[in-house]
């Protein structure tokens, strides 16, 4: 298979590996980037991975 750009299918494949692990961390910087610096600070990464942990955990049950 042939890419407009010469490029292959397995380099396409790679392309849109990159390309979804950036759209998470652009999210993350919109999110969590308060101070516009473009890049995350330790403290803002602590709490993106806190929130992960909350979104993993289960509810608790009420009741």
């Amino acid at each position: 298979m042939s890419f407009p750009d010469g490029g292959t299918a397995a380099h396409a494949a790679e392309q849109k590996k990159d390309s979804e692990k950036a759209q998470p961390e652009a999210e993350n910087l919109r999110k969590y980037d308060r101070n516009a610096k473009g890049k995350l600070d330790p403290d803002k990464e602590a709490a993106i991975k806190a929130d992960q942990v909350k979104a993993k955990s289960p509810a608790p049950k009420m009741g």
